[in-house]
């Protein structure tokens, strides 16, 4: 599909200047989402499956209130690493509800907005 050539554009970007990442994660919240989940869980696997192509390990930011609507909460893509982001102020997994396929997250955002010299940042 057409829209592969942005993340091709992005992983060349990052590689061509230096930046050195162990993972690419594809942010899956609302914004701009249609309401074909369908489409847009093929948009998500398209995009991870070029990465995957180029050698890049690919994880999947989302929550469940998030990855719901947008992808009809599709087990599609469990196979991915979930980092989940719940505002609980817990640096742990309590409180997960499985969805999406996944029983467990790999990483947890657990805090959001803080400031860490005199910068704002979410805290995982």
């Amino acid at each position: 599909m057409c829209f592969v050539q942005q993340i091709r554009s992005d992983i060349d970007n990052l590689r061509n200047n230096g930046v050195d990442f162990d993972y690419l994660w594809l942010d899956v919240e609302r914004s701009d989402w249609g309401s074909n989940t369908t489409w847009n869980t093929l948009f998500i696997r398209e995009l991870a499956e070029e990465a995957q192509a180029m050698g890049v390990r690919v994880g999947i930011y989302s929550s469940e209130s998030q990855w719901g609507p947008i992808t009809g909460n599709t087990e599609d893509l469990h196979d991915y690493p979930l980092w989940w982001p719940t505002y609980n102020y817990q640096p742990n997994f309590d409180g997960f509800r499985a969805f999406g396929g996944w029983n467990a997250p790999f990483m947890h955002q657990y805090k959001g907005n803080i400031d860490l010299c005199g910068a704002g940042v979410d805290v995982n």
